[in-house]
């Protein structure tokens, strides 16, 4: 028997391939899908034996032929190739299209979560960590969809370090500080797709000012990742309309826990300053 595809898209190859070679009644199953792939790929065996006027007994047949050990195996590669399509879409496209539904989505939000284990193990983010805390100044960047990240991790970080900004655009009060920043600062750039101009203009003008740069982005195969020295990988997650940041929010409060463990006493003194400021101008609304 041959094994499984990773991915939706060779899945329906297969299918393709494998179609004048199957019985009457599996054959039924494969030519439904093939032709009505964005919504088979989300119906139970029961639900799709009925629309392509088989068995569920045929469609249990039809998917062990492809390789699946069960429906529920095939199903989730089918529907992971779909997610993998809507990641390449507009959102346009996306709206208008095939769309996955809400329990696929967020087990690839958990799926990308589990995987920051090995981001957080890598020598990149060790050395990226360390600039945080010991570099002159710190610079967190991100436009668009990335600002949120930005912000927090800067929100986070000016708690433990001085001279921490975080800008969200590029307009002139914000472009102008940049002729301050040199060898002994560091940029750490937060990039979701579709990704704005001005992230590559940042990462650019950084590099001429000779400014060590760390780059939180979905893909390592982006052009974007040869302008930056520490490369971290935090996969997003489209739906129809929006992206799911998750994995790169975590990976922001890692960045400052790791950031903040390489100076634990300036840490420590920090946070007990921060909590008596916030009690002392009642900041923070508290609960009766």
């Amino acid at each position: 028997m041959s094994m499984p595809t990773s991915t939706g898209e060779p899945t329906l190859e297969r299918i393709r391939q494998q179609l004048p070679q199957l019985p009457e009644a599996q054959r039924r199953v494969g030519a439904y899908l093939m032709d009505n792939y964005a919504v088979g790929v989300f119906m139970s065996s029961t639900q799709l034996a009925q629309a392509a006027g088989s068995s569920q007994a045929s469609v249990t047949r039809f998917v062990n032929a492809l390789g699946h050990k069960s429906y529920a195996e095939f199903q989730r590669t089918l529907s992971q190739g779909l997610l993998s399509r809507l990641e390449e879409a507009p959102p346009v496209r996306r709206f208008e299209g095939a769309h996955a539904d809400t329990s696929a989505l967020l087990e690839r939000e958990a799926h990308h979560l589990r995987g920051l284990n090995q981001v957080v193990r890598s020598a990149a983010f060790g050395r990226c960590a360390q600039r945080l805390s010991g570099a002159r100044s710190v610079l967190i960047a991100g436009f668009g969809a990335a600002a949120p990240a930005a912000l927090h991790a800067g929100l986070y970080l000016s708690r433990l370090r001085p001279n921490v900004q975080t800008i969200t655009s590029l307009e002139a009060p914000n472009l102008v500080q940049l002729v301050h920043f040199g060898r002994p600062d560091y940029l750490l750039m937060f990039a979701i797709p579709r990704y704005p101009r001005e992230t590559q203009t940042l990462l650019e003008l950084m590099r001429f000012r000779e400014v060590p740069a760390g780059l939180v982005i979905n893909k390592a195969s982006h052009p974007l990742t040869g302008l930056a020295g520490e490369v971290l990988l935090a996969p997003v997650t489209n739906s129809r309309t929006t992206v799911f940041p998750v994995s790169t929010l975590a990976l922001a409060s890692l960045l400052v826990d790791a950031a903040a463990q390489q100076q634990p006493e300036r840490t420590l003194n920090d946070l007990e300053t921060f909590e008596t400021l916030a009690n002392h101008t009642q900041y923070f609304v508290r609960e009766k």
